[in-house]
């Protein structure tokens, strides 16, 4: 009996010892073809670092080493579970040669998605390449004209696109991958600045205040915006540069506040003055008031009295009067000199008023008389003085309220009738427009575009 259970003792033992043995070969086979990985994985790695995208994939490299890694410990610790005195057992290394297959196949499809990348990136760099080529030569093509390169906003513009250009450079001399989408944004926004450029250019391709493109501001261009605020001249009949031109302001339509910015152009060499020259705050009138108009009729005259602290520079209205009333002489009635008032009879019957100081300094603060206007004719009704705009030396506009109110006018003066005189309009010497026939020489044109000249004596 104990010589069999010796027997099968021994027996026993040289199972376990073959188990044993069998055990260590599958784990070293499957250790050796684990390990090999570590080499395929090494060749992929270095020719991925040949490649500009290699940084793309240092997560994925470092995820398949891990996971070698993994298989290996797995494999140690089934590897030694199975040898174990208490629980001798046959190694299973299928897990362990799975985990090759596996982890091969993902080295090959890393290593192949490299190689695609790397192409797409030639594609894009070169399509970039491209877009920078093009955009700076649109940059160098890009033609201005001397009034619009000399143009503030246009100048702005233009510092904003090179600057834009310029980062753009530094970041194509250090191009990678991760950068290449960050370029392109940084393209397009350039694109926009361009386009953007373009439409500036065109916008400022004149001269504030050269409304007969001269080239140059000059007291033709301030006769000019005269004429257009006393509809002499009829602003539709201008091209768009010459309407960008006349607006100054730029609030869309030709008031005094045009005309005083154009002659401060001409005399002082900026909008807004002397004002411009000295101080800026000199120019803040926000918190003043805009002052009132008054008016006072006689027998044969009209008397425009103004109430303002405001430096008003010039002053535009249109007075209404009753049938059969005309406005024979208009004058300014103030001590400042060099005072230009000049009148135009509106479609409307009308008569437009346009005065303004000739260095665009203020021609009346304070209360003080505005304008003496010498009646003629008779008449009965609304006397009103409307559509009353205001121009400080610097241009800004204000408007002043309307005044207005019934009287009865008897001047004992004859009033010529310049419609039926004339049909048409009434000049001095100078061009000006006259309501009517005075002393001196008149030029007078009829409806027919006649011109004569009418001696009064």
């Amino acid at each position: 009996k104990d010589v069999n259970a010796k027997i099968a003792e021994l027996q026993k033992a040289k199972e376990d010892a073959a188990t044993r043995q069998a055990n260590t070969e599958a784990y070293n086979a499957a250790k050796s073809e684990l390990n090999a990985l570590y080499e395929s994985l090494q060749t992929a790695k270095a020719e991925i670092e040949t490649l500009d995208v290699q940084n793309s994939f240092i997560e994925a490299e470092n995820a398949i080493e891990d996971k070698i890694d993994q298989a290996l410990s797995d494999l140690n610790t089934a590897y030694e579970t199975a040898q174990s005195e208490e629980a001798l057992s046959t190694l299973d290394t299928s897990a362990a040669l799975q985990s090759v297959e596996s982890i091969n196949g993902e080295i090959e499809q890393m290593l192949e998605d490299a190689k695609a990348a790397q192409a797409q990136y030639q594609l894009d760099l070169q399509a970039l390449q491209e877009r920078v080529a093009e955009l700076e030569k649109s940059i160098n093509d890009l033609e201005i004209s001397d009034i619009a390169a000399a143009n503030e906003e246009v100048q702005a513009a233009q510092n904003e696109l090179s600057g834009q250009k310029q980062k753009i450079d530094e970041k194509m001399s250090d191009i990678n991958p991760f950068i290449i989408d960050e370029i392109n944004g940084m393209v397009d926004d350039a694109e926009q600045k361009l386009e953007a450029l373009k439409a500036l250019i065109a916008e400022k391709d004149y001269l504030p205040g050269d409304i007969d493109l001269s080239g140059s501001v000059d007291i033709d261009d301030i006769i000019f915006i005269r004429d257009l605020v006393l509809r002499v001249k009829d602003e539709e009949t201008l091209s768009e540069k010459q309407v960008k031109a006349a607006d100054v302001n730029e609030d869309g339509r030709n008031t005094v506040a045009d005309l005083v910015m154009i002659n401060n152009i001409y005399v002082y060499g900026n909008k807004y003055g002397a004002v411009a020259l000295q101080s800026k705050d000199a120019m803040k009138t926000a918190a003043m008031e805009s002052g009132t108009l008054g008016m006072q009729i006689s027998a044969e005259r009209m008397d425009i009295a103004l109430n303002s602290e405001m430096p008003y520079a010039a002053i535009q209205m249109d007075i209404t009067v009753p049938a059969g009333v005309v406005l024979d002489e208009v004058s300014f009635a103030g001590a400042t000199e060099n005072v230009m008032v000049a009148t135009n009879l509106l479609e409307n019957g009308n008569c437009r008023i346009v005065m303004y100081t000739a260095d665009g300094s203020a021609m009346l603060i304070g209360s003080a008389d505005l304008l003496n206007i010498k009646l003629a004719g008779e008449g009965n009704g609304i006397v009103s003085i409307d559509n009353i705009i205001a121009a400080t030396s610097t241009g800004e506009a204000r408007e002043l309220a309307a005044v207005n109110g019934n009287f009865t006018i008897a001047t004992g003066i004859s009033a010529i009738d310049t419609e039926n005189e004339a049909n048409g309009s009434i000049f001095d010497t100078n061009g000006v427009v006259r309501q009517t026939l005075k002393k001196g020489v008149n030029i007078v044109r009829d409806a027919a575009g006649r011109v004569k000249k009418i001696l009064v004596k």
